[in-house]
């Protein structure tokens, strides 16, 4: 094993005890347990991927991302699809009394364990879809690490510390195996990492923005539901004054204190439609109690002089005054703690106050009548006086920690109203909008760099391959070249450049029907002599300048002219007559001793001797005359040489 490997098995094993110790503590709260299960298994799977167990091992693997992908669904499936019911029951069981949302972990540490995971199962040789994976587990774990706990809501608690070190140090065992690997694909990844990178920060500046907005939006609907609260007991608190105020001016109408069953009749009525009333008064002017309702218990009330209340203030401004008025919250002569309101009984034709109204508005029982409105919304409700609270309503469900308060102007006092939403109720509320732009840009970013880093590698494939291509058509063009070359020898005289003996006789074979047809053979004089005394490399360059000489007139004819011997050149031209072969062959000698080249043996010019032979017959042998012409040649040399012969 490499350094960088054994420094990674060193940290997937810290990050396995870390799991496991942080696991053991939170175990009696089950405080994110889910998220210690994946730590636990995934740094168990990041040990065994060097072993041959790889059935094994995806197997393994394969459950851990299926388990991964149904808790993400959590987050971006529609409540409509499946209820928070639903998925408390696939989660927990009976025994769990916390909703699930508080047990699963947050997105961002789920997504960043989602990497971790998949970087895992990938095979060694994906070596730039792990760095991708890595990279983003990484940015992913340190936004979790750095703002978990600031911007972290009820809905998504943060994660034992312990398991937030344990998911670092896995993503870097799995980061240590990546920079030898990828070293040498450099310059195919950077153009993708950089656009992947800026997708990835796109996508999470998109979710910070929604979550917040999101988060802003449950705040607005809490204080929605605090204001609810508040303003259905202003409406009620409202009609009942209405209605005490209907209820004081129809005893106006009679100029007189109304008997006791005129009284309990009205004042039942009253009773009825607001319960919260504990009891209503008439008042004689001086103050004293003359009827009440309900008329039990009333003994200790009636003839009572209100006047002596502590708070009477109030009576003094219905009686005196005319003026409607209430107490803050007092102690009512029957016991109990209460509000007071008073309201005068202004006669209609005479204008005189006869009495007044005063009846008990008990604030517990006030509260009392929201209770079904209270549990249908899930929310919590307190009721305080100065600090002193004196009504609660709490439903079974868990709730916020957030409190949302109001003031409620009840008589002459001013009660405080607070209110705290069931975590399910927000559960309900809360947009997963936030949590879908997250993994769709995610998957996206992925995809960016995929496309890109395959588009480039292709890209460079495609010019190693055109650059291989050109290497081949080179050394192809050079194999050519060279067949050709060898080709060519095979057929020529590499020394004059004129064809051989072999390819004369296959080009003669195409000129056997073009009649007349005459060869002529050259040969030039005492050559033996050149190159015994001017040396072999003398010799070669008469050749080549008589075999220049000699070529221009034959193939202008044209004719085809090729070296036979040594110092011998055979030539074949068709359509030749015997007269114009003797003329052709008087200009090639003539133009040879215009070369003006030395001849040691005879002190003078070199010359040449040219037999030819000609023919007209249509089957003729090619042989034959080829022998004639040699014939020819020869009687040319014991004539005295430099001369031209023709066999007859």
């Amino acid at each position: 094993m490499t350094p960088m490997a054994c420094i990674a098995v060193l940290l997937t094993l810290l990050s396995l005890l870390l799991s496991l110790l942080s696991g053991w503590l939170t175990i009696t709260t089950h405080d994110q347990w889910w998220f210690g299960f994946f730590l636990i298994a995934v740094a168990l799977l990041q040990l065994t991927r060097c072993l041959p167990t790889t059935r094994l091992h995806c197997m393994a693997g394969t459950v851990i991302v299926v388990l991964i992908l149904a808790l993400l669904a959590t987050y971006v499936v529609p409540r409509s699809w499946i209820s928070l019911e639903d998925w408390q029951r696939i989660f927990t069981d009976a025994s769990y009394t916390q909703p699930f949302y508080l047990l699963r972990p947050p997105i961002l540490a789920l997504m960043a364990l989602c990497m971790a995971t998949f970087s895992t199962l990938l095979p060694i040789h994906h070596r730039h879809a792990r760095l991708i994976l890595v990279l983003m587990g990484a940015v992913l774990a340190l936004l979790y690490l750095s703002t978990g706990s600031s911007s972290a809501n009820e809905l998504q608690p943060t994660t034992p510390a312990g398991f937030n070190v344990a998911l670092m140090l896995l993503i870097l065992a799995q980061a240590c195996v990546l920079p030898g690997e990828l070293w040498q694909l450099r310059k195919l990844l950077l153009a993708p990492i950089v656009i992947s990178m800026v997708v990835l920060s796109g996508t999470l500046f998109a979710w910070h923005y929604q979550n917040q907005q999101n988060l802003h939006d449950m705040d607005t609907f809490t204080h929605t539901l605090s204001d609810n609260v508040t303003e259905r007991l202003g409406q009620t608190l409202h009609a009942q004054q209405q209605a005490m105020w209907r209820f004081a001016s129809f005893w106006g109408l009679f100029n007189r204190a109304p008997s006791h069953t005129e009284w309990a009749r009205q004042a039942q009525e009253i009773v009825n439609d607001f319960n919260y009333i504990k009891r209503i008064v008439y008042i004689a002017p001086d103050g004293r109690a003359a009827r009440t309702y309900p008329s039990e218990n009333n003994t200790r009330l009636i003839g009572h002089n209100l006047y002596d209340l502590v708070d009477n203030e109030p009576l003094r401004q219905a009686l005196v005054y005319g003026e409607s008025s209430a107490t803050q919250t007092t102690d009512l002569p029957e016991g109990g703690r209460g509000i007071i309101y008073y309201m005068p009984v202004t006669g209609l034709n005479s204008g005189r106050i006869p009495g007044a109204i005063a009846y008990f508005v008990e604030p517990t029982a006030l509260f009392e009548t929201q209770r079904g409105y209270i549990a249908k919304e899930q929310i919590g409700l307190t009721a305080s006086e100065h600090s002193n609270t004196f009504f609660r309503i709490r439903p079974t469900q868990h709730l916020s920690q957030g409190k949302y308060c109001n003031l409620l102007a009840v008589g002459d006092d001013a009660l405080t109203v607070c209110i705290r939403p069931a975590l399910s109720r927000l559960y309900e509320q809360r947009s997963f909008l936030p949590d879908v732009t997250l993994v769709l840009g995610l998957v996206l970013t992925y995809l960016f760099y995929s496309m890109m880093y395959f588009f480039l590698r292709l890209r460079h494939e495609h010019v190693q391959l055109q650059h291989a291509n050109r290497n081949l058509s080179d050394e192809i063009n050079k194999r050519i070249a060279l067949q050709r070359e060898v080709e060519w020898l095979a057929r020529h005289d590499e020394l004059t450049k004129l064809p051989n003996r072999r390819y004369f006789m296959e080009r003669v074979q195409a000129y056997h029907d073009e009649l007349p047809l005459t060869v002529m053979i050259i040969d030039l004089d005492y050559f033996k002599s050149i190159n015994d005394r001017l040396g072999h490399q003398e010799g070669d360059r008469y050749l080549k300048e008589v075999a220049s000489a000699a070529r221009v007139p034959i193939e202008d004819h044209p004719g085809i002219l090729a070296r036979y011997g040594g110092e011998e050149f055979i030539a074949c031209l068709p359509h030749c007559s015997l007269t114009q072969a003797k003329i052709l062959a008087e200009q090639i000698r003539r133009d040879i001793i215009a070369l003006d080249l030395f001849q040691p043996e005879t002190g003078d010019t070199v010359t040449v001797s040219i037999g030819i032979a000609t023919t007209h017959e249509l089957r003729h042998d090619l042989a034959t005359l080829v022998l004639e012409a040699d014939q020819a040649l020869y009687s040319a040399k014991r004539s005295g040489r430099n001369r031209v012969e023709y066999s007859v």
